[in-house]
C-alpha cells in the first residue's frame, strides 16, 4: 500500500510539473501559476512521507528499506536512512526542488506575472526531469518478491546525527541554485536582467549559498570526528564536488550585489547563475556515477550516471545556448574606478572563479586522463595547497581593503588614511609571528596574519559604521576567524601512536594521559571496546572515552573518536584495539591547535548570512 500511494504521489507530481513547465506557452492562466507548483510539492511530499513511514515501521517489503535499515537501529537513524542511500536521496532532491518552486509561486513579485510564470516553468521542467530520473532509474518504492524478516542495516558511518542533517542542508543549497538558474533563464528570455531583477533574485542566491555553506560545514565536521583521521578537509573528489558550486556561488552572491546596487555586471551575473547550478548537477553526477572513488559517494550503476550526465548536458546546453543568443542584449557597459568597491568585488570574483577552475581541473583530471589514455598523475592535497594558497592570500588582502572602499570611487588619499592602521597592524603581527615561530612556513604565517587583520579590520568598521553593512562585516570577520583555525590546525598539528596498558601514563602535547581501564559497552545495534582515559594539563582535569565499535548486522568496525575542545586546540584520541604481540592497547593521539576557531568562524558566517536573509522584507 505504501508503494502504491508513494508512486501515485510521484505520478501526480510529474503531471503537475509537466503542466507547470508548459503553462506560459499554452494555458497562460495566472491561477495555475500558483496551483501547479503547490500540487507538485504535495505529490512529492506525499511520496516522501510514505518512504519515511516505511523506514520508521521497518517495512521490509520495500527493497530500499530492506537494504538500508534494521529493526534494532535507533529511530532517528531509521528516519535518516530515508535519504542515506541513492534512491531516497534523489527523492529528497526532488522534494527540495518542488519546495523551492512552491515557495516562489507564493512569493512576492510585483507587476511582472509573465516573468514569474516563465521562472516557474523552468523550475517545473527541472522538477519533471528529475522526477523521471527518480521513477525510471531510482524507484524508491520497488518491492521485493518475498518480504524478509529483517533488514541489512544502514552503513554504520552514516548512523550519526551530523549525517542525519547534512544531506538535507546540502540539498537546500545545491537545489537552491536551481531557482537562481530559473530566474536567469526567464530573465534572458524576456531580456530583463537589470537591478530590479537582481533585487528579486538576491535573497534566493543568499539562501542557497547559506544552506550550501552550512551543509559543507556539517559534512566537514562529520568527517573530522567520525572518519578517524583527525582532519577536516582532504580535497576528496566529493568534497570538491560541493566546493565548486560554493566558490562560484560566493562569486555570484557578490556580483548580484553590484548589479543590484549599480546595474552593472549583468552578463557576468547570468553566466555565474547558470554555471553554479550546472556545477551542482555535476556534483550529483560525481557522487552517483562511480567515475570517481570517494568515501562519501553512493555506489551506483552506470545507467544512473549516464542519465544524470544527460540531464547535465541538457541543462548546460539549453542554458548556454539561450545565453549566447540573448547576452548581447543585456546591459554590458559601465566603467568603475580602480579604487572602488566594484573593482574589489570584481577581483574577488576573478580569484573565486580561478579557484573553482583549479578544483575542477584537479578533480576531473583523472577522468580526462583515462578517457584520453594519457599518463595519470596523482593529484592530492599538495597540488591544491601549492596552487590555492597564494590565491587565498590575495583574496584575504582584498577582504581587508573592501570595507574601506566606497561605491563608484574612493580618493587615493582617503584609502591611504584608512589603511594606515590596518597596514601597521599587518606589519606588526607578521613580524611578531616570524619572530615567535621562525621555523614555520612563511605562507602559514602570512595566512595567519591575514586572518587576524581581517578580523580586526571588520570589527573596526562595525563600530565605525554604527551597524551599516553589519552582515557583510560579520561574514568577513567569520572568514578571518576560520582562517586562524585553518592555519593553526594545519601548521602546528601533532600526532602520535602509542601502546598503553591500564595504569600507564604518558605525556603528549602538554597533557598527561593515564589509561585507567578498558571495558565493554553495548549500544542498541553495536557493542564496543571503550578506553577510559584520565587527562590533566593546562590546569584542566577531565576524562575521555574513545571506542572501537562493532556492528554485527553490517559486519563492520568503526572507531569513535573522543575529543576535548578548548580555545587553544582539540585533544583528539582514537582507540585502535589490542596488539597481541605487545599485549597492549593501541592509542592514537592527535592535537589540533585552534580547531574551535574554524567551527566558530563558520558559525559566524552562517549567522551573518541568516541575519541578512531575514532582513530582506520579501522574496
Amino acid at each position: 500500500m505504501i508503494s502504491i500511494i508513494g508512486l501515485a504521489g510521484l505520478t501526480v507530481a510529474a503531471l503537475a510539473s509537466l503542466g507547470q513547465s508548459v503553462q506560459p506557452f499554452t494555458m497562460r492562466n495566472p491561477k495555475l501559476t500558483l496551483i501547479l507548483p503547490l500540487v507538485t510539492l504535495a505529490g512529492v511530499l506525499l511520496a516522501f512521507l510514505c518512504l519515511v513511514y516505511g523506514f520508521y515501521v521497518s517495512d521490509f517489503s520495500l527493497k530500499i528499506v530492506f537494504e538500508h535499515s534494521h529493526t534494532l537501529k535507533p529511530d532517528i537513524y531509521k528516519i535518516a536512512g530515508t535519504w542515506g542511500n541513492h534512491e531516497g536521496s534523489m527523492l529528497l532532491w526532488v522534494l527540495v526542488l518542488a519546495g523551492y518552486g512552491a515557495a516562489l509561486a507564493g512569493g512576492y513579485w510585483p507587476k511582472n506575472h509573465q516573468q514569474k510564470s516563465m521562472t516557474l516553468a523552468v523550475q517545473g521542467g527541472l522538477t519533471f526531469i528529475f522526477l523521471l530520473f527518480a521513477v525510471l532509474t531510482s524507484n524508491p518504492f520497488a518491492l521485493l518478491d518475498v518480504t524478509p524478516p529483517e533488514g541489512l542495516d544502514l552503513n554504520p558511518l552514516l548512523q550519526d546525527p551530523a549525517l542525519a542533517f547534512h544531506p538535507p542542508m546540502l540539498y537546500l543549497g545545491y537545489v537552491g541554485f536551481s531557482i537562481v538558474f530559473a530566474f536567469a533563464m526567464a530573465g534572458l528570455w524576456y531580456r530583463s536582467i537589470d537591478k530590479v531583477w537582481a533585487g528579486h533574485v538576491y535573497p534566493w542566491v543568499l539562501a542557497a549559498w547559506l544552506f550550501l555553506t552550512a551543509g559543507i560545514a556539517l559534512g566537514s565536521y562529520w568527517a573530522y570526528y567520525e572518519l578517524g583521521w583527525g582532519g577536516w578537509w582532504f580535497w576528496d573528489p566529493v568534497e570538491n564536488a560541493s566546493l565548486m558550486p560554493w566558490l562560484t556561488g560566493t562569486a555570484l552572491l557578490h556580483s548580484v550585489s553590484v548589479l543590484k546596487r549599480r546595474n552593472m555586471l549583468a552578463r557576468w551575473v547570468v553566466f555565474l547563475s547558470l554555471l553554479t547550478f550546472i556545477l551542482s548537477i555535476l556534483g550529483t553526477f560525481l557522487v552517483r556515477s562511480g567515475v570517481l572513488v570517494s568515501v562519501h559517494s553512493f555506489a551506483s550503476d552506470p545507467s544512473r550516471g549516464l542519465f544524470i550526465l544527460a540531464i547535465l548536458m541538457l541543462v548546460a546546453l539549453g542554458g548556454f545556448w539561450l545565453y549566447a543568443h540573448r547576452a548581447a542584449s543585456l546591459p554590458g557597459k559601465g566603467w568603475f574606478h580602480l579604487l572602488s568597491r566594484e573593482s574589489s568585488l570584481v577581483l574577488n570574483n576573478f580569484i573565486l572563479s580561478l579557484c573553482a577552475f583549479i578544483v575542477f581541473l584537479g578533480t576531473l583530471y583523472p577522468v580526462f586522463a583515462q578517457t584520453l589514455d594519457v599518463k595519470i598523475v596523482s593529484i592530492g592535497p599538495a597540488y591544491y595547497e601549492q596552487v590555492m594558497l597564494p590565491l587565498f592570500v590575495l583574496m584575504l588582502l582584498g577582504m581587508i581593503l573592501v570595507p574601506f572602499l566606497n561605491w563608484q570611487k574612493t580618493k587615493p588619499q582617503a584609502v591611504i588614511r584608512s589603511l594606515n592602521l590596518p597596514g601597521l597592524l599587518t606589519l606588526f603581527v607578521f613580524v611578531y609571528l616570524v619572530w615567535s615561530f621562525p621555523e614555520t612556513s612563511l605562507y602559514a604565517l602570512l595566512g595567519l596574519t591575514m586572518g587576524i587583520v581581517v578580523c580586526a579590520a571588520s570589527l573596526a568598521k562595525v563600530f565605525d559604521q554604527k551597524g551599516r553593512n553589519l552582515p557583510m562585516l560579520l561574514a568577513h570577520f567569520g572568514v578571518g576567524v576560520c582562517v586562524i583555525g585553518m592555519v593553526g590546525s594545519a601548521t602546528w598539528k601533532e600526532e602520535k601512536v602509542t601502546l598503553m596498558v591500564p595504569g600507564q601514563e604518558i605525556v603528549f602535547a602538554g597533557h598527561s594521559l593515564t589509561l585507567t581501564a578498558v571495558k565493554d559497552v553495548f549500544g542498541a545495534n553495536y557493542y564496543a571496546n571503550q578506553a577510559d582515559l584520565k587527562i590533566t594539563g593546562y590546569g584542566d582535569d577531565f576524562k575521555l572515552h574513545p571506542q572501537r565499535r562493532y556492528y554485527p548486522v553490517a559486519d563492520m568496525t568503526t572507531t569513535e573518536a573522543a575529543i576535548h575542545t578548548t580555545l587553544e586546540g582539540d585533544l583528539y584520541i582514537l582507540f585502535n584495539g589490542f596488539d597481541p604481540k605487545s599485549e597492549a592497547w593501541i592509542i592514537s593521539l592527535i592535537y589540533n591547535p585552534l580547531m574551535i576557531w574554524l567551527w566558530a568562524g563558520v558559525g559566524i558566517i552562517v549567522l551573518s548570512g541568516f541575519f541578512r536573509l531575514v532582513s530582506q522584507r520579501k522574496l
